[in-house]
């Protein structure tokens, strides 16, 4: 199945520019018609294209989110419009208009997202969070231009913002969070693709799983090393912890004492992946750059499943921090289902195992993935 991010039949392509061009430059989105007369004249079908894009959708009943896409009741009309969404402008990544169109729609996404702390404040809150659009515009100083061109977009980004206001001209006043990521706190358009991905792809619950193997994690940890190595030249990039350490990671736990001392060592040897620096995405640990590191170095790499793997992997950081600064989280039986646990935790033994083997199998999947990507030249 292609996802989102994947590259565009040259068909498709066509009818990418075909709809950006006059938005563009007049701010407005062509109707089908025209669409589909331009497509005819190079021997094309509108209609069949637009059924070939990319979909990230919750169920066959839903029309989903597209990159491009006609009168989403799934019905087109000739004097309807064709549309781009976010999606639509990733293939158009380097064009100053697309970038600085993704630029706002970020950074009201985040600002919506973060609107929802006054929440914790409130505990009798009737209304919805909602953020400012135009001190959003005023903060990263957008031109009026472009911010009517983000607006048009914005209406369709439901997967990470919703209209909540507007005002008598039709311009936003403010949004609101979206249906399908409420916490869309993205640093770049990749990881707000690969999170739709992740989102609309239904994924069984992770179970308990059995960890026969006692030394399978500590390897899996040195083929991540070699393969970095190999296919990035990055020495050292999984280095091991002294032997009193790591040795750790091949032991049975029998009590909470020393299921918290191997969730330690584990995280630190996390902490310690020499992932380089993402750009756009100053996160201080390292995976939390993991995935956007990784798009960036191989760009052919198949994110959302490097973004599972790397979920998997953080949700273990996020357990070890809820022990050390316990407070009441939504997230905590999230991170354990992650890793086939229960919570909270009552057999340290069975846990120890479970945690092992889903950190092994992220490691795994990490590690093949950066071999698959590998430029062809190596």
């Amino acid at each position: 199945m292609r996802t989102l991010m994947d590259p565009l039949t040259p068909e498709e392509r066509i009818l990418l520019h075909t709809v950006w061009e006059p938005f563009a430059k007049e701010g407005q989105f062509p109707t089908l018609r025209y669409v589909n007369y331009v497509l005819r004249r190079q021997g094309l079908d509108a209609a069949a294209i637009l059924r070939s894009v990319p979909v990230a959708q919750m169920s066959d009943w839903n029309a989903g989110y597209r990159a491009v896409f006609s009168d989403r009741d799934g019905y087109p009309r000739p004097d309807g419009e064709v549309r781009l969404t976010i999606a639509g402008l990733y293939h158009l990544r380097g064009d100053e208009t697309a970038d600085g169109i993704c630029r706002i729609l970020l950074e009201t996404m985040r600002a919506a997202s973060k609107a929802q702390e006054y929440i914790l404040s409130n505990p009798y809150v009737t209304t919805d969070a909602e953020a400012s659009f135009a001190k959003v515009l005023d903060r990263i100083e957008a031109s009026d231009e472009l911010a009517k061109r983000a607006e048009l977009i914005a209406a369709a980004e439901w997967p990470g913002l919703r209209i909540s206001s507007q005002d008598a001209n039709a311009r936003i006043e403010a949004v609101q969070p979206g249906h399908l990521l409420p916490d869309a706190d993205f640093a770049s358009v990749e990881e707000y693709l690969a999170a739709i991905t992740v989102a609309t792809t239904p994924l069984p619950i992770p179970q308990p799983l059995p960890y026969g193997d006692p030394r399978a994690l500590l390897r899996a940890f040195s083929v991540l090393d070699v393969t970095v190595e190999l296919v990035l030249g990055i020495a050292g990039f999984a280095a091991r912890p002294p032997v009193d350490r790591s040795a750790l990671l091949a032991l049975d736990v029998d009590d909470d004492h020393s299921l918290q001392t191997g969730i330690t060592v584990l995280t630190e040897m996390l902490a310690n992946l020499q992932v380089g620096k993402a750009q756009g995405h100053p996160s201080p640990h390292a995976l939390g750059r993991l995935t956007n590191w990784l798009t960036q170095e191989l760009p052919t790499i198949n994110q959302p499943a490097v973004a599972r793997a790397n979920a998997t992997l953080d949700s273990l950081r996020e357990i070890r921090n809820s022990t050390i600064h316990p407070k009441p989280n939504g997230k905590h039986l999230k991170n354990h289902e992650k890793l086939g646990l229960s919570y909270p935790i009552t057999d340290p033994s069975r846990a120890w195992d479970s945690i092992r083997a889903h950190t092994e199998q992220a490691l795994i999947t990490l590690y093949e993935e950066i071999l698959a990507a590998r430029p062809a030249a190596q």
